[in-house]
């Protein structure tokens, strides 16, 4: 934006003829339930509320995560379904990266640090391993 209006009133004349208007973008509609089907840009849900349609441009799917390890700890989500209420497979109690019973499997990755990249933590949890 800022190069925009710094820039020569010739360029933003020409800057003008393609760009999207301001308005474009403005709206977002939050729906909370299951993408039931999709028609051009109309999707269509089940919400709590009952079918709900929205226009849409562009779909994001906020779906959540579960961190978990139905190989490792049986009983965990095998089949694949979802329990909201319950909570995450546990990381090992050193580090977060092992577990005493398994020395030879690591968390790498799982790290979420305050300041900085996961990449180089992982690398730091891979050395240290």
């Amino acid at each position: 934006r800022k190069a925009k209006r710094g820039a020569p009133w010739w360029q933003r004349r020409l800057w003008s003829y393609w760009d999207v208007p301001d308005e474009a973008g403005q709206d977002v509609d939050l729906v909370e339930g299951s993408v039931r089907g999709m028609e051009g840009r109309t999707v269509h849900y089940d919400t709590a509320a009952g079918p709900r349609s929205v226009e849409a441009d562009v779909v994001v799917l906020a779906t959540g995560y579960r961190q978990r390890f139905p190989f490792l700890f049986p009983g965990s989500d095998e089949k694949g379904q979802t329990d909201v209420g319950a909570a995450d497979d546990p990381l090992p109690t050193e580090h977060f990266i092992i577990n005493p019973q398994e020395p030879r499997l690591a968390y790498i990755g799982f790290v979420r640090p305050n300041v900085g990249a996961i990449p180089p933590m992982a690398e730091m949890q891979a050395m240290w391993w």
